[in-house]
């Protein structure tokens, strides 16, 4: 997106938001402006609370994100497990790079006014490093964590029945063991591991939470399906924000959200696909 698009969007939307995410699809380091762009919305309300997500690997990451602290409120960087875990998994990137830079970030950071999260997306081959993703967090200084549930609302070539694995023994008692560890290690915080969903369209935030405007302007249902060639409701190059929020097609879609009734668009999503998971360990929020 344009720096004067972005800014148009911006000037239109920041007296009615309270926090903004600078993240799409792709690492968001390669965009040149960022500094620019945070440092534009500070000047309209310096109360926004900015978040970005990022792999931490991009060659001079740490120069690259430098700038920012103190600027931004949460850098979230996604891990897909430890060592060899994470390279099966991340194809091309190296866990070398990642683990120095994390530690860099780490100390950077501290007392600065900007949060580090580690991201898990939880799959079939990274599940069993999620107790050790909570001791490394806490090795490295990270103090914030959280895991999701692999969405498969935008992968064409699995099958809903992969969330059967979520079911399994085996992942509950890695759950168990993921408990325990997070109430034996205070210094992590966890954030997020919604694992027991309500299946159900009602579980969905998005209809009335963080919307998302792709690079060229249109407003999709969310960001895990980023994808306005599928279902979009409107352009806010042209067309005024508010009024793509109130319009019709949006407000049918929210309908279908009282009613408890998923479009197709959504199907194959973990809000509405997968069964409810009850684990036995107690849990600290």
């Amino acid at each position: 997106m344009s720096l004067e698009s972005v800014k148009k969007i911006i000037d239109e939307l920041w007296p009615y938001l309270d926090s903004i995410g600078l993240t799409g699809m792709g690492e968001t380091f390669l965009y040149k402006e960022i500094n620019e762009i945070v440092n534009y919305i500070k000047k309209k309300n310096k109360g926004i609370i900015i978040s970005v997500s990022t792999n931490a690997v991009l060659p001079n990451f740490i120069e690259k994100v430098t700038d920012l602290i103190g600027k931004i409120d949460t850098i979230q960087v996604s891990i897909d497990g430890l060592e060899d875990i994470y390279e099966n998994i991340r194809k091309k990137s190296n866990f070398k790079v990642l683990d120095k830079n994390l530690r860099i970030l780490s100390k950077i950071t501290k007392d600065t006014g900007t949060d580090v999260m580690l991201n898990m997306v939880v799959t079939k081959e990274n599940y069993k490093q999620m107790p050790l993703l909570i001791k490394y967090a806490k090795e490295i200084k990270i103090e914030y964590m959280d895991f999701t549930l692999f969405n498969l609302v935008s992968v064409t070539d699995i099958e809903q029945s992969y969330y059967a694995f979520y079911k399994s023994v085996d992942f509950q008692k890695t759950i168990e063991e993921l408990e325990k560890t997070i109430n034996d290690t205070p210094e992590v915080l966890v954030t997020e591991r919604n694992f027991r969903t309500d299946n159900s369209f009602k579980k969905c935030p998005f209809p009335w939470t963080h919307f998302y405007i792709s690079w060229d302007g249109y407003v999709p249902p969310c960001c895990a399906k980023p994808f306005p060639k599928e279902l979009n409701f409107g352009n806010v190059f042209n067309s005024m924000i508010i009024d793509i929020f109130n319009s019709n097609k949006y407000r049918e879609f929210r309908t279908l959200w009282f009613r408890n009734t998923p479009p197709v668009f959504c199907n194959k999503c973990h809000f509405i696909d997968i069964e409810p998971i009850k684990t036995t360990a107690n849990t600290r929020s």
